[in-house]
């Protein structure tokens, strides 16, 4: 499998987005139903931890390791924070990712007056102190899964869900992009009749389906893979992908990983890999 480190950069936007899913981490950790599945931030907009682990439900195939690493650290000067990191895993495409994230141990509180309410100091401001944040290992555990199946999930597949979302948001009845692949509904319920779909060629197939040009070119579009990374062509024998340039091993494993479920064989000769057609009987 492919590896990479998934590390989500602390700007202004992501930091104000963080401390967004930290509050649905510790509401999910009290027993509250988390609805916001995305956030809206100076018209940035993001898919929370909530939709994050929505879309690994419905997919299926992300997978978390049981192992974790802890690492008690010190940042921006003086503060003590909790590092964890895991490993994600997308079983479908072959990829795997190591997700990063810390949390203080003590947080920024308000300070209260004697009838509850937070406290402004004289520019205006809130008054704030630092006080122990029994859930700070939570956070660090819960954003760093969110960041490794966040970076095992296909683009196209995010982007399919993003849409989605923000159709929920405005009160539209859709279908989500992908049924859960484990879960079955035990409702008996008369099959009804469905006009047959056309198929449109530029849409991207995430199903391995029957093995063709089209279905490999729309696999490697779903890893994001393209025309300039590799090229595909059916000949008598075989369906051949070339790389268009030099991949690096992370690129190499991510391909082979896709192919492998098509049974694809890696001709070192040629440098390309090759689906051999099945002799006729």
């Amino acid at each position: 499998m492919s590896e990479s480190r998934a590390m989500v950069p602390k700007s202004e936007i992501f930091m104000q987005m963080d401390v967004l899913d930290q509050q649905q981490i510790v509401a999910a950790a009290t027993g509250a139903v988390i609805e916001d599945l995305v956030y809206k931030v100076k018209g940035k907009t993001a898919i929370s931890w909530a939709g994050i682990n929505h879309i690994s439900f419905f997919m299926g195939d992300i997978e978390v390791d049981d192992w974790v690493q802890w690492d008690r650290i010190t940042m921006f000067g003086d503060r003590v924070y909790w590092a964890a990191t895991i490993r994600a895993r997308n079983v479908k495409y072959g990829l795997s990712s190591l997700g990063t994230a810390e949390a203080p141990e003590l947080a920024d509180t308000h300070v209260v007056d004697d009838n509850g309410k937070w406290v402004k100091n004289p520019d205006g401001s809130w008054d704030m102190t630092l006080r122990e944040d029994p859930h700070c290992r939570r956070k660090a555990l819960s954003m760093a899964q969110r960041n490794g199946k966040r970076a095992v999930i296909p683009a196209a597949v995010l982007k399919k869900w993003l849409e989605y979302f923000l159709e929920l948001r405005k009160g539209k009845i859709v279908d989500p992009p992908f049924q859960p692949k484990y879960v079955e509904s035990t409702q008996s319920k008369k099959p009804e009749k469905k006009t047959p779909e056309k198929k449109d060629p530029n849409k991207i197939q995430l199903s391995l389906g029957e093995v063709s040009v089209e279905v490999i070119v729309y696999n490697l579009k779903a890893i994001n893979f393209g025309e300039d990374d590799v090229s595909v062509s059916e000949q008598e024998d075989g369906f051949y992908v070339e790389p268009s340039k030099g991949l690096t091993d992370a690129e190499f494993n991510r391909i082979q990983g896709m192919l492998e479920q098509m049974g694809v064989e890696w001709l070192n000769d040629s440098q390309r890999w090759v689906i051999w057609k099945e002799a006729d009987g």
